[in-house]
């Protein structure tokens, strides 16, 4: 069975607090969305062309906005010291390289963070599995985006074979 999620969008003013900490969920409205993380205006990310450890979200942030991908922000309680976090971020995605096709996603190295960062730990496939895990735990303080529409917001349904096939089309 393909897992759901859904969450409320309000009508609020979007706000990226500068010392938080984000899970960001790229183009959800198709298929697989992209997972990186946001921590103090920092990114974290891994595709097939490059693993970003820490880069300026400002610049990344304008071009997401540019090119008109649909976001969400997940605003993650921080129960560490940043220092703490920052220190654990920059080692887990400075041990990782693009992805291959070889069955690593762009979920491992989040998912390998929130471990570490949460001392829990986290089962999951799909990014699905892990904001549920994080919301059973409330660990989730709020959820925003920039450019999608108020209301009930449904992740569109995948499986892990659609993730691998969404990272080998970009392999071509």
């Amino acid at each position: 069975m393909i897992p759901v999620f859904q969450c409320e969008l309000y009508d609020v003013p979007f706000e990226l607090n500068s010392n938080g900490f984000y899970i960001l969920l790229i183009d959800v409205n198709q298929g697989p969305p992209h997972l990186a993380l946001v921590f103090c205006n920092k990114y974290f990310s891994v595709t097939v062309k490059s693993v970003s450890r820490g880069l300026s979200f400002q610049s990344k942030f304008q071009s997401l906005i540019r090119k008109e991908l649909p976001l969400l922000f997940f605003e993650v309680e921080q129960t560490s010291v940043q220092k703490e976090i920052a220190e654990k971020l920059q080692m887990v995605f400075g041990e990782i390289s693009p992805l291959s096709g070889d069955g690593k996603t762009c979920l491992a190295p989040v998912k390998r963070s929130i471990e570490l960062i949460y001392t829990i730990d986290v089962d999951a496939k799909l990014v699905i599995e892990l904001l549920v895990k994080l919301q059973n735990l409330k660990l989730i303080k709020a959820i925003s985006s920039p450019n999608i529409k108020p209301g009930t917001f449904h992740l569109a349904p995948y499986n892990l074979q659609d993730v691998e096939r969404h990272i080998k089309s970009f392999l071509k």
